[in-house]
């Protein structure tokens, strides 16, 4: 008896269904590796409805806060991958997806800090429109230091999507 027989059964027999487990993955990609927003992600506050691995691609092998990164991996739910050499973004995005089982994940840059819920949110809208194949969120700067340089790059509008 599979997945979908036990669900279609329970559709069926139970007067309340419980919600499908969700699996959802975080995969950053890193050439930097800073421990300051690093932390702030691997403690994310996650769903009792939902199984979250974070999986870290470490694209420089040299890095000198590797180590300190490393001892997370005692979690079974955080992944470290630290490439021999410098392989560029894009294949570190991609041995990211490769290292996930999950039906969706979050791509997030090495040099943000989320807000502490953003997987809690991006369960509401997974669960909200089912058959979406990809979503984009909103990003917010942090207010500049005022100088001639920020402002001209406000008044350009090229930090807005």
């Amino acid at each position: 008896m599979g997945v979908n027989a036990v669900q279609t059964w329970l559709e069926k027999k139970s007067p309340t269904t419980p919600p499908q487990l969700l699996i959802l993955d975080v995969i950053v990609p890193s050439y930097r590796v800073q421990m300051k927003y690093f932390e702030p992600i691997i403690k994310l506050n996650k769903s009792p409805t939902s199984s979250t691995m974070v999986i870290i691609i470490v694209d420089n092998p040299v890095s000198p806060d590797v180590d300190l990164l490393k001892k997370y991996e005692r979690d079974p739910f955080i992944r470290i991958r630290v490439h021999n050499s410098n392989i560029g973004a894009s294949l570190t995005r991609n041995r990211g997806l490769r290292e996930s089982a999950a039906d969706y994940v979050l791509f997030l840059d090495d040099d943000v800090t989320p807000d502490p819920n953003i997987l809690l949110e991006c369960e509401k809208v997974i669960r909200q429109y089912p058959g979406a194949c990809g979503f984009v969120g909103n990003t917010k700067f942090p207010d500049p230091t005022p100088s001639i340089a920020t402002s001209a790059i406000t008044m350009w509008g090229g930090t807005f999507f």
